[in-house]
């Protein structure tokens, strides 16, 4: 059983990327069923249909109306959520999931459960009589405290949301315990699940990428405009913020030294309409939304930039990027977790004057391009297969069956 806050389809998120690997692996040796908690508001349908012939997932399960819930009932299951989990994690329960699990409970005979996402372990309560496993994408103590950390805030609301990040680390801390093991994405948030003084097994199931899907490319498609690439969703905060970076403060100064350099922004816009609006041709500024195939611009690009600023975990597009043979520039967040030795197929700059020295000097060498590019191909190669990931996933939930 896995519990999941949405369905691993369309592959429009690192999320969704990573769950999506992972059980297309797992199923191979046992039968997986899924809950969502949300599905998508469209083609729901035809998105279970293309996850279940593509990675042979057994069942989808479907949130159903248990009853009418009356506000009295409603209050009170919040009350009782809010005794067990943070306020910002309670907020989230969702009455009609919770019934919906325990029927499925005691419908089917499970032998293990895997748990996708902090929000998703306030239902842990639920499950007994078999191991239960925690898949951490991120650390979201860490991913708090490092949101809230550059905002400027009033003395109150720094209060409020300071209670809340200690709430936060404390429910976090009692995932250790209460799992038989938790999978992080990478040594670094290894560390920091540590450091919260959390018990248990940490296993590490780093990010991958499909390397038949992504291919290297050729060191002659290095050649026409120069183009840099982001892509992201970007109704998640770090996304924006990157973008916005992007389009402010480093174009200004690669355009000052290269006037036909462009800019893509590749990427899911729900939530956030507004962003559609910075296409800007005569800026070179190109936003092209969601689409259905990402390497055409992966493959038609000088240089990956990455500027994140803010959150915890390993980015899959990174991964993706230096799969296809790109040069990557990123911050030190935006390529977190990715064990890199002499920033190979990365350049870190962690400001927009290290970022634009490093972009313009990749563009201004379209052999360096394919070179560093090159070396990012080899290290993914080597370290970054989603088998990896399964296969650690896999030997620990049969031990843990066995035993």
């Amino acid at each position: 059983m896995v519990l999941t806050p949405t369905l691993p389809y369309p592959l429009d998120s690192g999320g969704n990327i990573r769950l999506y690997h992972l059980a297309k692996r797992l199923s191979s040796t046992c039968e997986i069923h899924l809950l969502p908690r949300l599905l998508p508001q469209s083609q729901s349908a035809e998105h279970e249909r293309s996850l279940k012939a593509e990675t042979g997932v057994t069942a989808i399960h479907h949130v159903e109306k248990v009853g009418r819930w009356t506000l009295r009932r409603r209050l009170w299951r919040r009350v009782d959520f809010w005794r067990h989990s943070p306020h910002s994690i309670s907020l989230d329960v969702d009455p009609d999931y919770a019934e919906t699990l325990k029927q499925l409970l005691r419908r089917y005979h499970f032998d293990a459960a895997l748990v996708v996402n902090l929000y998703m372990f306030q239902y842990r309560r639920y499950l007994s009589g078999f191991p239960v496993f925690y898949n951490a994408n991120d650390i979201e103590s860490v991913k708090y405290r490092r949101w809230y950390g550059r905002e400027s805030l009033s003395q109150k609301r720094r209060l409020l949301h300071g209670l809340q990040r200690i709430a936060v680390e404390r429910f976090e801390a009692r995932v250790g315990m209460r799992s038989a093991a938790v999978f992080v994405t990478s040594p670094t948030d290894g560390a920091h699940f540590q450091r919260l003084g959390g018990a248990g097994r940490i296993l590490v199931a780093p990010n991958g990428v499909d390397f038949e899907y992504f291919r290297a490319r050729a060191p002659a498609s290095f050649s026409g405009r120069p183009r840099i690439l982001f892509m992201g969703s970007f109704f998640y905060k770090p996304n924006l913020q990157a973008a916005v970076f992007l389009r402010d403060q480093l174009m200004p100064r690669l355009r000052a030294e290269h006037p036909e350099v462009a800019l893509d922004l590749v990427g899911n816009t729900a939530g956030v309409p507004d962003v559609a609006t910075w296409h800007d041709p005569p800026a070179g500024v190109y936003f092209h939304g969601r689409v259905g195939d990402v390497r055409p611009f992966l493959q038609s690009c000088q240089v990956f930039v990455c500027p994140i600023f803010i959150g915890s975990g390993t980015r899959i597009k990174v991964l993706e990027a230096m799969a296809t043979g790109t040069p990557v520039v990123a911050t030190s967040l935006g390529a977190e977790g990715i064990e890199s030795e002499d920033q190979q197929g990365i350049v870190i700059a962690d400001s927009v004057e290290r970022m634009a020295a490093a972009v313009s000097k990749l563009l201004s060498n379209r052999q360096l391009c394919a070179e560093v590019g090159r070396r990012g191909r080899e290290l993914v190669e080597r370290r970054y297969s989603w088998d990896v990931a399964a296969g650690v996933m896999a030997q620990a939930i049969g031990r843990s069956i066995q035993s």
